[in-house]
């Protein structure tokens, strides 16, 4: 059975994981960014890949809300 620590360490691997993937993704956006002026300037596959990118970031941020609820509950003060 897992402990609460083995769990929340787990969270934090998981989002370890999330950051090296979301780096990958940064790069996809800024190629894109830096390539095209609009909507149109891309095509479908591209506009997709583009949209899988930004989707990487917010799952960064719900990772990163997840790690911040665990560092706050292992320092908070008990009682």
């Amino acid at each position: 059975m897992m402990t609460e620590t083995d769990r929340s360490v787990a969270c934090i691997t998981n989002s370890m994981a999330d950051l090296r993937e979301t780096e990958e993704a940064l790069f996809g956006i800024l190629d894109y960014v830096l390539r095209k002026n609009c909507r149109e300037d891309f095509s479908a596959e591209e506009w997709e890949e583009f949209i899988l990118c930004c989707q990487q970031l917010d799952k960064l941020e719900h990772s990163m809300h997840k790690v911040k609820a665990i560092v706050v509950s292992w320092y908070q003060a008990p009682g």
